[in-house]
């Protein structure tokens, strides 16, 4: 007879949250630094039992706690290690070779060698089977990509210590179930849309990878974007990334809850900014490149110092989660936009907020302060850009066009034009004064993540889950370049503003930094 391990009847959820209520009971002790060592003792010691039960998630979701809180001991970086070497044990128990060689990489750049890939085969025979594709009818909140499924994200209701999504979903598609889902606890809950029907495009196809609606389309003449380097740190997957103004710098902020700063001529991380207490959906620097504001889905906004590494101050007021953040271009304002349906504008000297900007927006994706300050866009579920007033909040206008959610806009420099990019697949150009479509910029053959102005505005760059970037001539509304990407995943974008530079995020937790030449 088998004697059965002592820690087999633990109970997964309600032990791991024992676990980490006990660890934050310890870090409110005068010790500080013994505190912290308690906590991920607690966190690295369960995590590890978990795995030799064969009790795969909960060791993963302990694990990748044990991690960050031993990055925080910088001055004992076997903790660190410690904790690596084990999550690497349960990634291949769990036949996840991507994550675990991602993992390898950072215990290699620690000095120690990688163990447990033994493991892999002794435990092939008793892996549960990968999940199972989940489809939705909802194209709304389904990536076109066959291979992208349903994401779950931690809600801000609840204590849901999982920091990771099911495999081949993306940061976008991630939010798009939780959406759902905080609309339902909302106090602002709307009726569901019928969802039309993405408008039909003009046949670019050269080749296709998907052979579906919403495949990649590659233009002739496409060429292929060339990779410079890996910015290697995040231990879970990217929401958001920002290339600073002058392009020597970049932020990313993540589903491990940390936002990073990077030197782009090194590829080295320069910081690590902890404190949020979900996943850092937006990152933005200040226009002086000194200070940074992230959002979060712990329903906060905090602003950091860049050179110190610090946190300087938190905004709070929303209702659920924040999904985007903008700085007004003299910087002493910022706003903010959610799953609550508001835009708020912010003191960002004080931290006080100034106004509360509603009117059934549903959730708010995204923001840009006009160039002189006095106006800001907002656009997002409803399928709407609208443009407010900073100085006393009224609505001024809304552009229509959209058939599906907008994730992202810019307004250029002259402050004549806005762009926007949305999951109906298309980018477009309006007249800010008016609200008028100029062109709507068809080609892409997936959700449109974001799009850019370069140079002097005459043309915009954007980039797309179907894998390409491409470079538009807004005179007319047509192509003139477009750059192929690797299948590598797109956890975040961001584009720079000469056009010939982008960051993603890749499905094994890395960044990577691509030049291309738009001519």
């Amino acid at each position: 007879m088998v004697k059965r391990p002592m820690f087999k009847r633990i109970s997964s959820k309600p032990f791991a949250a024992k676990v980490l209520g006990a660890s934050v009971f310890l870090l409110m002790l005068p010790s500080s630094g013994l505190a912290q060592e308690e906590v991920w003792k607690s966190c690295n010691d369960v995590g590890v039992q978990y795995y030799e039960i064969k009790q795969y998630p909960q060791a993963e979701e302990l694990l990748l706690v044990a991690v960050r809180e031993a990055e925080k001991l910088s001055s004992d970086p076997q903790k660190l290690i410690t904790s690596l070497q084990a999550l690497r044990k349960v990634y291949l128990a769990q036949n996840k070779s991507t994550q675990a060689e991602e993992v390898a990489k950072r215990i290699r750049s620690l000095g120690a060698v990688p163990v447990g890939s033994e493991e892999k085969k002794e435990i092939a025979n008793s892996q549960p089977p990968p999940a199972a594709h989940e489809n939705s009818d909802d194209m709304s909140m389904t990536p076109l990509h066959p291979e992208i499924g349903k994401g779950i994200e931690a809600k801000p209701e609840s204590e849901n210590l999982s920091l990771r999504p099911p495999q081949g979903v993306t940061a976008v598609e991630q939010e798009a179930e939780t959406e759902q889902t905080a609309k339902e606890k909302s106090s602002k809950t709307a009726a569901k849309e019928n969802q039309p029907a993405i408008e039909e495009k003009p046949s670019k196809t050269v080749a296709s990878a998907i052979g579906m609606a919403g495949e990649m389309r590659v233009s002739p003449g496409s060429r292929e974007a060339v990779e410079v380097s890996q910015l290697i740190g995040h231990i879970n997957w990217t929401r958001t990334i920002q290339i600073s103004s002058d392009g020597t710098r970049a932020l990313s902020g993540s589903d491990d809850f940390t936002m990073r700063l990077w030197d782009l001529g090194t590829g080295k991380e320069v910081h690590r900014f902890d404190g949020h207490e979900n996943a850092v959906n937006c990152v933005v620097f200040s226009p002086d490149g000194r200070t940074a504001l992230s959002a979060s889905s712990d329903r906060s906004v905090r602003l950091w110092d860049l050179d110190g590494g610090q946190q300087v101050r938190r905004f709070d007021g929303h209702a659920n989660i924040v999904t985007c953040v903008a700085f007004s271009p003299a910087g002493d304002r910022a706003a903010s936009g959610g799953y609550d349906g508001t835009v708020r504008i912010w003191d960002v000297q004080t931290g006080k907020q100034i106004q509360c900007l509603g009117g059934d927006l549903k959730t708010v994706r995204c923001l840009a302060f006009s160039r002189d300050g006095s106006q800001l866009v907002s656009a997002g579920s409803d399928r709407l850009i609208t443009l407010w007033s900073v100085a006393d909040g009224h609505l001024i206008r809304r552009f229509v066009g959209h058939k599906d959610e907008i994730i992202d806009v810019a307004i250029s420099s002259d402050n004549s034009k806005v762009l926007s990019s949305s999951r109906d697949l298309s980018v477009r150009l309006w007249d800010l004064a008016t609200g008028t479509e100029i062109h709507s910029l068809l080609g892409h053959g997936n959700w449109v993540l974001r799009a850019e102005f370069m140079g002097d505005d005459r043309r915009a760059l954007s980039g797309s889950l179907d894998k390409t970037f491409r470079v538009w001539d807004l005179s007319d509304g047509k192509e003139t370049a477009s750059f192929t990407l690797p299948d590598l995943g797109m956890w975040g974008l961001a584009l720079s503003k000469t056009g010939d530079r982008a960051i993603t995020g890749s499905n094994d937790f890395t960044l990577r930094l691509w030049k291309m030449n738009p001519q």
